[in-house]
């Protein structure tokens, strides 16, 4: 394991397990959904994504084609989307034990630059491919252009998948 930090929090990570894991998992969350968030998402990603977010998924073994969760959140200005998902890592945190548990609306999100926000949390019930090994969550708040050529919705879609 690859001790850094990132966040604020120190973590533990293995990149070559990480990387073999992700060549078993299916294709990202936003290719399974056809909401005009999802299918804008796709179009962008990973080669849209600011290079600070490029270089952390790379530091960490993450394949940027696959996240495990993914939502279109709203506009974020002319021609933006304000996303948010979850990519699955092989990792620890070795002072998890003594954070208090996260409560829905208190979590910390810290800039990455590049309109990016992370968190990196430990995954208690990973879904998939990371089930029943030590998994970390990388999620993200990000704002990316609007590639679509139809108008952005002012919310998520009820149907989103993503």
């Amino acid at each position: 394991m690859i001790s850094t930090k990132v966040a604020e929090r120190r973590i533990n990570h293995d990149v070559g397990r990480t990387g073999r894991i992700y060549k078993m998992a299916p294709k990202g969350s936003s290719w399974a959904c056809r909401c005009s968030g999802c299918r804008n998402f796709d179009q962008i990603r990973p080669n849209g994504y600011p290079i600070e977010f490029k270089l952390l998924l790379k530091s960490l073994g993450i394949n940027p084609k696959k996240e495990a969760h993914l939502k279109y959140i709203v506009p974020a200005g002319e021609g933006e989307a304000l996303y948010a998902g979850t990519y699955g890592f092989i990792g620890e945190m070795p002072e998890a034990k003594e954070l208090p548990p996260v409560i829905a609306g208190q979590d910390v999100f810290e800039p990455l630059g590049g309109r990016v926000w992370v968190s990196i949390r430990p995954w208690r019930e990973p879904p998939g491919v990371w089930y029943g090994k030590p998994t970390l969550r990388l999620e993200f708040l990000m704002v990316l252009p609007w590639l679509l050529d139809e108008e952005q919705l002012e919310v998520r879609e009820m149907r989103c998948a993503g």
